[in-house]
C-alpha cells in the first residue's frame, strides 16, 4: 500500500508539521469507500471505520475547544458553535487549507466533504 504514498509523509510534514508513522494506515485513512468500484485497486480497506472514530474524537476536542472558551455560553449556543465546526463544509475547508485533497482517493465529486 504505502508504494502509492510514498511521498505523503514528507508532504503532511510540510503542510501541517506532522510526519506519519504508519503510511499504510494514512493510505486507508485517505482512501474513501467508493473507490471499491476501480478495477485494477484493492480497497477492501478504506476510511469509514477510522472515519468514525475521528468523527468522535474531533466532535470531543472541538466540545473541549467551545467550553473552555466561552465559559458563559449555554448548551444551545455550544451545540450550534460544535454543529459548524463538525459539518461536512468545514472538514472541506480545513482539507483545501491544509492542500490535502489531492490526497483523497476517491471515485466522483467530494464537494462539500
Amino acid at each position: 500500500m504505502a508504494d502509492d504514498y510514498s511521498e505523503l509523509g514528507p508532504f503532511l510534514g510540510a503542510a501541517g508539521g506532522y510526519v506519519p508513522v504508519d503510511a499504510d494506515l494514512f493510505e486507508v485513512a485517505l482512501t474513501h469507500a467508493s473507490c471499491g468500484s476501480l478495477g485494477g485497486i484493492d480497497v477492501s480497506e478504506h476510511n469509514e471505520r477510522l472515519e468514525f472514530m475521528g468523527d468522535s474524537i474531533w466532535g470531543l476536542v472541538v466540545t473541549e475547544y467551545i467550553m473552555r472558551e466561552d465559559i458563559t455560553a449555554g448548551e444551545g449556543q455550544m451545540t450550534l458553535r460544535r454543529t459548524q465546526y463538525i459539518s461536512n463544509s468545514f472538514m472541506a475547508r480545513c482539507a483545501d487549507h491544509l492542500r490535502i485533497k489531492h490526497a483523497l482517493r476517491h471515485v466522483g465529486s467530494i464537494q462539500g466533504r
